[in-house]
């Protein structure tokens, strides 16, 4: 697992600082979750990025204790850089549908099933000059003059 997650061969992890390994950045997450392992706190949910021996990062979620009998810290991690990016993806797409929903030109908002708008984008109040959160709640059709119904 060694050689095929992190690309090191177990030989060339053994007796190795773990922070070696682990990125700039989470160095000091790392080391205080390490400290609290030795005070008896049990890891399941620690995430960090550990730099491969190709120098590519992978990004690892722990779950970790650590053993006062043996003095040895057991560990398992897993590779979560798929969904880590998957993630990054999706809120760089809500970013971006999210600045074009708040400064597009068209108005745009989600009215429910019963027809009563749930959401109006913010770009209401530079087109139309009225507040968008004075429109949810309401129905479409309330403020449309009856002979444009």
């Amino acid at each position: 697992a060694a050689r095929r997650l992190l690309r090191y061969s177990p030989k060339e992890l053994i007796g190795s600082r773990l922070l070696t390994f682990i990125h700039a950045d989470d160095q000091e997450s790392t080391l205080k979750m390490l400290r609290s392992l030795l005070h008896g706190q049990v890891a399941t949910n620690f995430e960090n990025r550990f730099i491969r021996k190709d120098d590519s990062l992978v990004h690892l979620h722990w779950s970790a204790y650590w053993n006062d009998e043996d003095q040895v810290m057991y560990a398992v991690a897993r590779n979560v850089t798929d969904m880590y990016n998957a993630v990054q993806k999706l809120a760089a797409s809500e970013s971006r549908f999210k600045f074009l929903v708040q400064n597009g030109s068209d108005l745009i908002s989600i009215v429910s099933k019963e027809g009563v708008y749930m959401f109006v984008s913010n770009n209401m109040e530079r087109i139309l000059h009225h507040k968008a959160k004075n429109f949810v709640g309401k129905r479409p059709f309330d403020d449309i003059h009856p002979e444009d119904r």
